[in-house]
C-alpha cells in the first residue's frame, strides 16, 4: 500500500510518540508498504527549531527506507503561550496538506489526533481524493484539558472541542486507541460504534532496555552516587503528570542519605518544582534536562525504581508511554494513581510493583522506602514488569495489530 503518514512529533525530537511513529514507519516500509511521514521541523520540547535545520516550505529525507517531508509551522516558543499554539496547529494543517497533495495519492492516511485543526484539513482534503484515513488517538482531548484545570469541566469549549473531536473521529474509516479505557471513553463521548475502534497499545523496541546491572557511568555523568537508591521520574513534567508530589514526597524522605528521587524532562510544572524544592533546601531531589534518545537505555539502567505519578483527577483513558519503557527496563514501579485506573491495574496485575493514591506524598514516599528496603521483593517485581512488557508491549505485537487495520481497509 502506499501509506501518508502524519503526525506533528518526529525524531530527533526525543518525545516517545515521535519514536513509535519512526519505528512503525520503518516497519510498515521493511514489509513493503510506500511510506512518507509528514511532520514538522523538530523543535520540541523547547518550541525551538533545533540546530542544522532551516524552515523551508518542503524538505525531504530518506530514512530507514522511507521518506520524511519536514513541513514548515509557526514554533511554540519557550512560553507555550495559546496564541502560538492555535498558531502551530493552523501552520501545520495548511503545509502538510499542501505537501501532501505533491505526493503521489495514498492508499490510506495514517493521521496522529493532534492538533485538531490540523486533522480538520487533512480530513477535508483526503475526502475530497477519496482517500480514507484512521484516526491515531493517542490522548483525548478535550479531557487532558479539563482534568487539569486548563479548562472548565463541560464548560462551553470542552463540549465544543468534544463535539469536534466525535465528528473527526466518526468520519474517518477507522479509529485506533492506544487502551481498552480510552477506547470505552470515545465510544461513550464520541458516539462511535466500537466495532470501528481497534486497540493498539503503545510500545517500545526494547533495543538496549532489559534487565541488568545499575549503569554507574550514567550516574557519574549526572552526578548521582553509585550506592544511592535511586528512584526516577522519566518523562514530561506537565500538568497530566501530577509530578508535583514529588517535592513532598522528597521532602518527607529528606532525613534518608541514602535514597535520591530524579526527574528527567521538561515541562510546565518543572520551573515550579524546581523552585519548590529550592524554596526548602531539598537536596535529594534532582531535576536532569530531556536525555538524548540513545541515553535512555543507560539512564534506566542507572534507576533503582521508577515513578508514575498522575493527576487525583486525569481521566482514565491511556496507558502512559513512559510506563512501558519502564516495564521494558525491569525494575519496579512506584505508580501513583487512582485506585481503579488501567495504569493502576495494570502495575498490580503484573506484580511490577506498588500502587499508591494520586496526589499522596505519604503514601509515595513509604512505598519508595520499602522496595529500598527489600530488595529482593523489588527484584521480583521488577521481573515480573519485563515479563509483562514481553507479552503486551512490543513493537512486533503491535505491528500485526496495525497489519490487520490495513487489511481490513483493502477489503
Amino acid at each position: 500500500m502506499r501509506i501518508a503518514f502524519l503526525c506533528p512529533v518526529f525524531p530527533p525530537e526525543p518525545a516517545p510518540a515521535g519514536v513509535m511513529a519512526r519505528q512503525l514507519a520503518a516497519k510498515l516500509a521493511e514489509c513493503g508498504h510506500e511510506v512518507v511521514v509528514l511532520t514538522q521541523f523538530p523543535n520540541r520540547p523547547y518550541g525551538r527549531l533545533f540546530p542544522g535545520y532551516k524552515r523551508r516550505l518542503r524538505s525531504v529525507e530518506k530514512v530507514e527506507g522511507f521518506r520524511v517531508v519536514r513541513c514548515p509551522n509557526w514554533l511554540l516558543g519557550p512560553k507555550r503561550r495559546a496564541l502560538s499554539r492555535l498558531l502551530e496547529n493552523l501552520t501545520f494543517g495548511i503545509t502538510s496538506c499542501l505537501n501532501l497533495a505533491r505526493e503521489a495519492k495514498p492508499d490510506v492516511v495514517l493521521m496522529e489526533t493532534w492538533p485538531l485543526i490540523a486533522m480538520e484539513m487533512m480530513l477535508r482534503f483526503c475526502s475530497l481524493r477519496k482517500v480514507p484515513v484512521i484516526a491515531y488517538v493517542q490522548d483525548c482531548y478535550p479531557e487532558a484539558l479539563e482534568y487539569t484545570g486548563l479548562i472548565p469541566v463541560n464548560g462551553w469549549l470542552a463540549r465544543t472541542i468534544r463535539r469536534w473531536d466525535g465528528s473527526i473521529c466518526r468520519r474517518s474509516a477507522r479509529v485506533i486507541a492506544i487502551s481498552e479505557g480510552m477506547k470505552s471513553l470515545l465510544c461513550a463521548s464520541r458516539q462511535l460504534d466500537r466495532t470501528r475502534v481497534a486497540v493498539i497499545p503503545d510500545w517500545n523496541d526494547c533495543e538496549g532496555f532489559g534487565a541488568r546491572d545499575r549503569n554507574l557511568a550514567w550516574r557519574a555523568e549526572n552526578g548521582i552516587p553509585p550506592d544511592a537508591f535511586l528512584a526516577l521520574f522519566a518523562g514530561t513534567l506537565g500538568h497530566v503528570s501530577g509530578a508535583g508530589v514529588l517535592v513532598e514526597a522528597a521532602h518527607r524522605l529528606s532525613a534518608r542519605s541514602d535514597m535520591l528521587l530524579a526527574c528527567a524532562g521538561e515541562g510546565v510544572l518543572k520551573a515550579e518544582m524546581e523552585q519548590a524544592a529550592k524554596s526548602v533546601g531539598l537536596r535529594n531531589l534532582l531535576f536532569l534536562p530531556v536525555q538524548p534518545f540513545e541515553k535512555v537505555p543507560a539512564m534506566h539502567a542507572a534507576a533503582d525504581a521508577f515513578l508514575l505519578t498522575t493527576q487525583a483527577g486525569y481521566p482514565d483513558s491511556s496507558v502512559p508511554s513512559k510506563l512501558i519503557s519502564y516495564f521494558a527496563a525491569g525494575r519496579p514501579v512506584v505508580c501513583a494513581a487512582k485506585e481503579n485506573s488501567t495504569v493502576a491495574q495494570l502495575v498490580r496485575s503484573s506484580e511490577a510493583g506498588l500502587v499508591t493514591a494520586a496526589g499522596c506524598a505519604h503514601q509515595l514516599a513509604e512505598a519508595i522506602t520499602y522496595l529500598a528496603e527489600n530488595p529482593q521483593d523489588a527484584r521480583r517485581m521488577g521481573a515480573n514488569a519485563r515479563r509483562r512488557f514481553e507479552e503486551s508491549f512490543t513493537l512486533a505485537i503491535a505491528f500485526q495489530k496495525f497489519a490487520e487495520v490495513l487489511r481490513a481497509l483493502r477489503r
